[in-house]
């Protein structure tokens, strides 16, 4: 059982619970910044937290995770839809390559690669419009 109500006794700075591996006693000592106090023994409120250790680990790492994920949408969120746009888009050197292998060098054998390049931009244009609305505001940026 996690109590987020929970606080430190007044004049009190930390608070440590040691378990006696071999008993299974357990101790409290207090701390008020000068000196250790020992503390109440037993402690039911601190024997129900170690008691439910596993489960308030979980919980945090849970919460770790959601963090993590919430971070994430965050971020993605933040990206502007011209730059998903772009992002999705062949890399200028991908596609100086291909012209280049295609009409300089007179390499038949790019055209495959060439209709590819193509399709992604088709798709991309299909997915991501270049004059459209995005969350009520206007995003202009040309044909790309």
């Amino acid at each position: 059982m996690y109590d987020p109500d929970y606080t430190l006794p007044t004049g009190i700075k930390s608070v440590r619970y040691t378990v006696d591996p071999q008993t299974g006693t357990g101790h409290h000592f207090q701390h008020d910044g000068n000196r250790n106090l020992q503390g109440i023994h037993p402690c039911s409120q601190l024997d129900g937290y170690i008691s439910n250790l596993q489960s308030i680990k979980a919980i945090a790492d849970n919460l770790k995770e959601e963090s993590t994920e919430i971070d994430t949408l965050l971020a993605n969120a933040l990206v502007s839809y011209a730059d998903k746009r772009k992002l999705e888009y062949p890399s200028i050197e991908e596609l100086v390559v291909a012209l280049w292998e295609l009409v300089v060098e007179s390499n038949p054998s790019v055209i495959s690669k060439v209709q590819e390049i193509q399709s992604r931009r088709l798709h991309i244009k299909q997915k991501y419009p270049a004059n459209c609305k995005n969350n009520g505001v206007d995003s202009v940026f040309g044909d790309l």
